[in-house]
Formats: C-alpha cells, sequence, structure tokens
C-alpha cells in the first residue's frame, strides 16, 4: 500500500473540491450583486422626480398665464363695453391691458422654454430607462451562464466527494489524522509532489536520498523546508 500516492489522490481531490466551492461563493456573490442595476434606478428615480417638477412648473406658470388672460379679457370686456367714461379710469384700464398682455407675452416665452426642458428631461428617462431595460437583459443572460456553472461546479462537489470515500477508507487513521492537521495549518496543501527534484509546494531543492524516500512506497516524507508530505511517483 503507497500511503503517499493515496494522501496525493486525496489532496488533489480536496484541492479541486476548495477551488469548486469558492468559485461557487464568488458566483453567488456575482449574481447577488445588483450595483450597475442600483445606479441606474437610482437615476431614474431623480430624474423622474426632475420631471415632476418640471411639470409642476410648467402648470404653475400655464395656470398662471390664464389667469391674466381672463383679467385681461375682463379689462378689455369693460374697456369696450362703454359703462366706463371717465377718462382717468379709461386711461388706468388700457395701462392695466398693456401690462398684461406684456406680461403675458413674456411669460408665454419662459412657458416655452420650460415646455423644451419638460421635453428634454422626458427624454432623459426614457433613455436611462432603455438603459435599464438593457443593462437587465444583459444581466438575466449574465447570470443565467453563472447558474449555469454553478450547477456544474456543485455536480463536480458531489462526484468529487463520492471519490474521496474509497480513497480515505485505504488510508491509516494515524496518516489520515495527520493529513488532516498538515491541511489546516499549511493553508489547505498537505501533500506536494516531487517535480524536478524539488517539492512542488514550496519549490525546495532535494537531495538525491531525499528523492528516492519521496519516491519510496513505504514511510511518508516530509519535506525538510516546509514540513508538507512529499510524494515521488
Amino acid at each position: 500500500m503507497n500511503t503517499g500516492f493515496q494522501l496525493y489522490q486525496l489532496q488533489q481531490i480536496d484541492s479541486a473540491i476548495e477551488f469548486s466551492r469558492a468559485r461557487i461563493i464568488e458566483i453567488d456573490r456575482l449574481i447577488q450583486n445588483q450595483g450597475e442595476l442600483n445606479k441606474i434606478s437610482q437615476r431614474i428615480t431623480q430624474l423622474e422626480n426632475d420631471l415632476r417638477q418640471k411639470q409642476t412648473d410648467f402648470d404653475l406658470l400655464n395656470h398662471e398665464i390664464q389667469s391674466k388672460k381672463n383679467k385681461k379679457s375682463q379689462s378689455e370686456s369693460a374697456l369696450y363695453a362703454g359703462k366706463i367714461q371717465n377718462p382717468k379710469e379709461l386711461q388706468d384700464l388700457q395701462l392695466e391691458i398693456s401690462s398684461l398682455s406684456q406680461s403675458i407675452m413674456k411669460m408665454e416665452d419662459e412657458l416655452l422654454d420650460k415646455m423644451i426642458e419638460m421635453d428634454g428631461a422626458q427624454e432623459a428617462v426614457k433613455e436611462s430607462q432603455d438603459l435599464h431595460a438593457k443593462t437587465q437583459k444583459e444581466r438575466d443572460a449574465y447570470n443565467s451562464k453563472l447558474l449555469g456553472e454553478m450547477k456544474e461546479l456543485e455536480r463536480a462537489v458531489e462526484n468529487y466527494l463520492l471519490k474521496k470515500e474509497p480513497i480515505i477508507s485505504q488510508i491509516p487513521e494515524n496518516d489520515l489524522a495527520l493529513y488532516q492537521r498538515l491541511l489546516k495549518s499549511k493553508n489547505g496543501v498537505a501533500v506536494g509532489k516531487l517535480q524536478d527534484d524539488s517539492c512542488s509546494s514550496c519549490g525546495a531543492s532535494l537531495t538525491a536520498g531525499q528523492c528516492q524516500q519521496a519516491r519510496a512506497p513505504g514511510a511518508l516524507f516530509f519535506c525538510p523546508n516546509c514540513g508538507r508530505i512529499v510524494y515521488g511517483s
């Protein structure tokens, strides 16, 4: 029984499981991240508030114009009705009509400007809404791809766990406990491989005798530099 080989196999599986689970967590974080869409939604809310304010300003000004037009119409009716004979009163009425006319003209120009601003605000809202719809569609497609990857990873983890069982059953309890301790203390890597006469985990060079020990199927060999198990095929 080559315990070193079995532990190396177990290490490969555990590393694959750890990578897969870390990626699953990352995918979940990516799916939950709605930052870009939230920013666009906030922008739409701001633009809609601005549009409502412009609409309110437009309606108030338009109402004021209509009030002045009504007042002007009443004054003109009084002027031309022939009921007022006092020259001073007639002059005052004419001045009032003239002032109202000038004020109405100025306010109508202002109303036109507000209408243009309102049209621009409406267009800005529509553009942002279109951008949100486009971004949402792209996001849905991206999330669908991520979910597909997540399911594949979850299936892979299940398969890895199934592969672990027969390997673990063949490893002596003491060696398995040692592997678990190293796994925790060595950042998830308990077993390295002999690679170009070096420890693949830390890169330390090994002597010819140490390489021979790592290849031997008997006792486990530990890297003199990092303390991990080194398996040599």
